[in-house]
C-alpha cells in the first residue's frame, strides 16, 4: 500500500536494517511485485517504492497482454528497472522468466486486434 506513508516508512526502515545486517558478500535483492491490472496506479506505486527501498527488479502478476499493460514498459523505462518474471495465472507454474520479445509481440498483437 504505497499510499500509506507509515507503511512505506516501515518498509524503508526494514531495508536499512537488512543492509546493516548483511555481510559484505551478502546479496539482498528487492523485487517489486506489480499487479498488471493496476494501470496508472502501478506507475505511482513503483515510483514511491523505488524511492523508499531502491528496487532491483519487477515481477508482473495477472498478466494477460491487454493493451493497458503498456504501462508496465513505462515503469521499466522511467525507473530503469528490469522485469524479472511474468505471472499469467494463479499457480507457481504460471510464473515465467520475462522475455522482452514475447512481451512486445503479445502487446502489439493485442493492440492490433483491438483496433479491428
Amino acid at each position: 500500500m504505497h499510499s500509506i506513508t507509515n507503511l512505506v516508512r516501515e518498509l524503508s526502515k526494514v531495508d536499512r536494517i537488512c543492509k546493516t545486517q548483511l555481510s559484505d558478500d551478502g546479496v539482498c535483492k528487492k523485487i517489486l511485485v506489480i499487479d498488471a491490472t493496476t494501470g496508472q496506479n502501478g506507475m505511482r506505486q513503483s515510483e514511491i517504492l523505488q524511492e523508499a527501498v531502491d528496487v532491483d527488479a519487477v515481477i508482473i502478476t495477472k498478466y494477460d497482454s491487454s493493451a493497458k499493460e503498456g504501462m508496465l514498459a513505462a515503469i521499466s523505462r522511467v525507473l530503469n528497472l528490469p522485469f524479472a518474471h511474468l505471472e499469467r495465472g494463479e499457480h507457481l507454474d504460471d510464473l515465467e522468466l520475462f522475455n522482452p520479445d514475447s512481451y512486445l509481440n503479445e502487446l502489439l498483437a493485442d493492440e492490433l486486434h483491438s483496433k479491428r
